[in-house]
């Protein structure tokens, strides 16, 4: 495996599981504040095991549905983001910079918006010039080899 792959991979995780990292503030799980203690848990459960929560949170517009999960998942891609943009601004080590400045050129869409197709251009020529099984096959190898097919998909959309 080659060392910058490897070295990579391993901030890459790293950085994946510090966003586990719980917040300072102790969360309860089961809070009576959410509950609606007007409603009988026999007429209506789930209005009086959630009803407050219901109306403290609604659905914001840009959601169709909304949760605890949802806000969890809202939160850990918050800290994510935070994270990736702390550490290429960081002196960290190499390869926690690097992790952070791969997530950031993604992240640059005036650039990849100008740049346009233009990257794509030597692989879209390379494949254009594919005429018998054989140069496919061969596509397929160099794609496998050099971490364009994965899986046996592609990762340029609409090929394989």
């Amino acid at each position: 495996m080659n060392i910058n792959f490897k070295n990579t991979f391993i901030a890459a995780v790293a950085i994946f599981l510090l966003s586990f990292i719980p917040p300072d503030k102790k969360r309860k799980f089961i809070d009576p504040a959410n509950m609606d203690m007007s409603v009988k848990p026999g007429d209506n459960f789930f209005i009086y095991a959630n009803g407050n929560w219901i109306r403290k949170n609604p659905v914001p517009a840009s959601k169709t549905r909304w949760g605890s999960f949802g806000i969890i998942d809202e939160d850990n891609t918050n800290r994510l983001h935070q994270l990736m943009e702390d550490e290429a601004r960081s002196s960290a080590p190499d390869k926690f910079r690097q992790v952070g400045n791969y997530y950031l050129s993604g992240m640059d869409s005036v650039t990849i918006e100008k740049s346009g197709y233009q990257p794509l251009l030597p692989h879209l020529e390379r494949i254009n010039k594919l005429k018998t099984v054989d140069d496919i096959l061969n596509e397929m190898a160099y794609e496998r080899v050099n971490g364009i097919l994965r899986r046996g998909r592609s990762s340029l959309p609409g090929f394989l």
